[in-house]
């Protein structure tokens, strides 16, 4: 479980993460882990569908997002709206629809290759999509992660999304997550590809924070902020990690290697790697690290 304190104590200043993080502390009680998933998500949206890294292949940075907490006790669909709030203001041509089919998610790609989902009760779908007809948009997620092209057939037409950049926000409750998730979403790999956040509620608040000036500035500085990420024209190439990054990340994979794991989440620690990764990329977009005219470690 993530403690608040936790994630306290790894933002870095200066960040629109740690602005937002700041920002929706004022909103609500949710763990701040909530507010790290979908804030980190929110800067995968705003990423180019150019920006990737070469990592065993290449690595984009769309992110599948999963709050996982009590039902009613823990806010998550609260953390979920603040974050859907302020990407409507950016750019709400963003926010998808949640499929029907998974011929119309391919569908709706293709017209627009950059898109997040949110969904307030992941439940629901892997209720939906256990042995039943969500089935099929569960295995067209897992394909879409890797930001690969993926075509259908429809009648002599053949509908292709190049490309894709999805990103998925969402919720769930705990009962929900051992009811309707099988063995083999964990061991298969759909499980692993998702940041998962699981945190509980550590502070109170009897009411809202009063609407003021400054709380209404933030929202607007976060939604502009967004808005100057997604404007900016990308042309340069990530190199890799740099000498005192490949250190960290050394010690930090050995000691996956040999985290000891139940064997029914082992497949996440083969993905953990792409995800952690991916947030690298997320953070170095955020810092203006990749935000320059030449290529960048």
């Amino acid at each position: 479980m993530i403690k608040e304190e936790d994630v306290i104590s790894i933002m870095p200043a200066n960040s629109w993460l740690t602005s937002y993080l700041k920002y929706c502390m004022t909103q609500t009680t949710s763990p701040l882990a909530y507010q790290l998933g979908v804030g980190i998500s929110l800067l995968c949206v705003s990423c180019p569908t150019n920006y990737t890294i070469r990592w065993f292949g290449k690595v984009p940075t769309n992110m599948f997002c999963l709050l996982a907490g009590r039902s009613g006790e823990d806010q998550k669909s609260t953390a979920l709206g603040i974050g859907e709030e302020i990407l409507d203001m950016a750019n709400f041509n963003l926010i998808g629809d949640q499929p029907a089919s998974s011929e119309g998610l391919v569908n709706s790609l293709a017209e627009q290759n950059k898109q997040s989902i949110w969904y307030s009760e992941f439940g629901q779908f892997l209720a939906q999509a256990k042995g039943g007809y969500m089935e099929s948009i569960k295995t067209t997620y897992t394909n879409l992660w890797d930001g690969k092209n993926i075509t259908r057939k429809k009648a002599n037409e053949t509908i292709r999304a190049i490309d894709p950049r999805l990103s998925i926000i969402s919720a769930c409750s705990i009962p929900y997550l051992e009811q309707f998730t099988t063995s083999h979403d964990w061991t298969g790999g759909f499980m692993g590809r998702w940041l998962l956040m699981y945190a509980h509620r550590e502070r109170t608040m009897a009411f809202p924070n009063t609407e003021t000036q400054h709380v209404r500035d933030m929202r607007s500085f976060l939604a502009q902020q967004l808005q100057e990420f997604m404007a900016y024209k990308y042309n340069s190439i990530c190199l890799g990690l740099d000498d005192e990054a490949k250190e960290i990340w050394k010690e930090w994979y050995f000691e996956l290697q040999h985290r000891k794991m139940p064997a029914i989440i082992s497949g996440t620690t083969t993905r953990c790697p792409s995800i952690a990764i991916r947030i690298a990329m997320a953070m170095a977009w955020d810092m203006g690290v990749s935000r320059q005219d030449e290529d960048w470690y």
